[in-house]
């Protein structure tokens, strides 16, 4: 609106020091969180090396991997959807994580999107791709 001001109050900044956050409780049908963090290799769709044929390669410790031996095609499961991976042990990961890259083509069985629901964050209202929890199984 023309001529409106838009600023905080007595004109100085607030710093958020409390956030009432909801989170979803836990569910031992889905105990892994699931990331897709951006590399040197991929930003979203785009990928500076070709993909090929291959199911992606899923990470996560070996504590977690279901019994899945490292290397063996697995299925990552959520309340989405699935998608085939190729399971890594990487003892170096927290307990409750699963990572596979980010980026990939939906159509060619090789996004993470597949597996996220479509909801917002509760603060910022921005896509919630980190609040999916997901499981293993082995194909």
């Amino acid at each position: 609106i023309a001529g409106s001001r838009f600023g905080p109050i007595a004109g100085r900044f607030h710093f958020v020091t409390a956030v009432d956050l909801e989170s979803e409780p836990d569910d031992p049908e889905f105990p892994l969180q699931l990331g897709s963090f951006s590399t040197l290799d991929a930003q979203s769709s785009q990928w500076s090396v070709p993909l090929g044929d291959a199911p992606f390669t899923a990470r996560c410790h070996p504590a977690s991997a279901a019994g899945i031996a490292s290397g063996a095609r697995a299925r990552i499961v959520s309340r989405a959807g699935t998608l085939e991976v190729v399971l890594q042990h990487d003892p170096a990961l927290r307990r409750d994580m699963l990572l596979v890259p980010k980026g990939g083509w939906l159509q060619h069985g090789r996004a993470a999107n597949a597996l996220v629901r479509a909801r917002a964050t509760d603060l910022g209202g921005g896509a919630a791709y980190y609040d999916e929890h997901v499981r293993l199984e082995p194909l």
